[in-house]
């Protein structure tokens, strides 16, 4: 088993995450506040719940979880790093934060690191369609209303073509269905016109 990753060297739960079983000490009390998931978790009524009452720690196996992404989420929860240490991470790590982070219910608390990220990303000429799309994806996972907006105004904008073709074989993770869905009401509403105001009647009696 690799060595445990102390997020919180005083940490009450152990997380064992992956099918490669990697180790991370946290606190109970902010996943519980950070998380409905981990909050029902560790509810009396539950063994995890009991083994904490009854022994002041207990251990947790995810091994569906994404290991890395788990990481990143738990060190946002805990406040681990800066908020500029997020802005390293591509579209692909963000888009697997973000499916943990709709998975364990923790939107409220990763909200100003996804406004971070997502609005540097919104802005980086430099990004291509795909990674657009990832992002764009990340934005839907996240609850990123803004994000999801400036995120599609520059892909509608800018990409020519097929979206189908710009997604790389191993795009996993992106939900296209709904990812295409989502863009397609947007480039809807978009294109809604304002009915146009006559002006040129007399409304000086109107009050």
């Amino acid at each position: 088993m690799p060595p445990t990753t102390d997020i919180a060297p005083d940490g009450d739960v152990t997380l064992i995450i992956g099918p490669d079983k990697a180790s991370f000490k946290v606190f109970s009390q902010v996943l519980k506040i950070s998380s409905k998931v981990f909050a029902a978790m560790f509810n009396p009524q539950f063994r995890e719940g009991q083994s904490l009452l009854q022994h002041g720690s207990t251990t947790i196996p995810l091994p569906e979880d994404d290991p890395e992404a788990m990481e990143t989420l738990l060190r946002v929860l805990h406040g681990s790093d800066s908020w500029t240490h997020y802005l390293k991470f591509d579209s692909r790590h963000i888009l697997r934060v973000a499916i943990a982070t709709d998975k364990y219910d923790c939107n409220v608390t990763m909200g100003p690191v996804a406004r971070i990220c997502l609005g540097t990303a919104a802005k980086n000429e430099e990004i291509k369609t795909e990674e657009l799309l990832e992002w764009l994806m990340a934005a839907y996972w996240l609850e990123d209303h803004q994000g999801f907006e400036e995120l599609s105004l520059r892909l509608v904008m800018e990409h020519q073509g097929s979206y189908l073709t710009s997604c790389k074989a191993d795009s996993s993770n992106l939900d296209l269905e709904t990812l295409f869905q989502l863009l397609s009401e947007f480039i809807t509403a978009d294109q809604v016109t304002t009915p146009t105001v006559d002006n040129s009647t007399d409304h000086d009696n109107d009050f």
